[in-house]
């Protein structure tokens, strides 16, 4: 995900009222060191749903670390 649409996705997040964190240099499974933007949050369908809202159609990626999950 590139940067000016994960800001975009947090700010929306924010007027949702969904918690939200930007991981500006993450490095996921099989990136072997490339690093993106990243959104942490409980549920990735709010990724998308704010993206929608935005009119933002990014390709996302999703991890998993455990109670939250990764958006790249």
């Amino acid at each position: 995900m590139n940067m000016k649409h994960a800001l975009e996705i947090e700010q929306e997040l924010g007027r949702m009222g969904l918690n939200c964190r930007l991981d500006q240099r993450y490095s996921g499974r099989g990136m072997y060191g490339s690093e993106t933007a990243a959104l942490i949050v409980d549920d990735d369908h709010d990724v998308a749903r704010a993206a929608g809202r935005l009119g933002i159609r990014p390709r996302m990626r999703v991890d998993s670390m455990g109670r939250q999950l990764v958006v790249y």
